[in-house]
């Protein structure tokens, strides 16, 4: 084998590059793709801190929609609590002016 031939094989071997069995280049274009897979995991890395982001914001939203649907829940009872008071003491001086004015027609029959 003469020193020429085998000079030639090695010139061979460095142009082409070699791939990886995940279909990377190495060698003059590992660069290149190094650069690319940084970019695209700078670019995945800034979704998923938006997204991260967005699920703290729906996370702090559900909370306050929970507070306020419990706090209205305990609010219609009150409410109607306080109706139902209202028409109790309401019926109770009905009542008592009707038992009075039945005790006063029993005095005074009308003749």
């Amino acid at each position: 084998m003469s020193f020429s031939s085998a000079r030639k094989r090695e010139e061979k071997r460095i142009e082409q590059p070699v791939v990886d069995f995940k279909g990377r280049c190495e060698g003059r274009k590992q660069v290149d793709k190094t650069d690319e897979w940084a970019s695209e995991l700078h670019t995945l890395q800034n979704q998923l801190k938006d997204k991260e982001a967005r699920i703290s914001e729906l996370k702090s939203e559900m909370k306050s929609v929970k507070l306020r649907l419990e706090k209205m829940t305990q609010e219609v009872p009150r409410e109607k609590m306080e109706d139902f008071t209202i028409l109790s003491e309401k019926y109770k001086k009905l009542e008592d002016e009707y038992n009075a004015l039945m005790a006063e027609k029993l005095k005074n029959p009308q003749k």
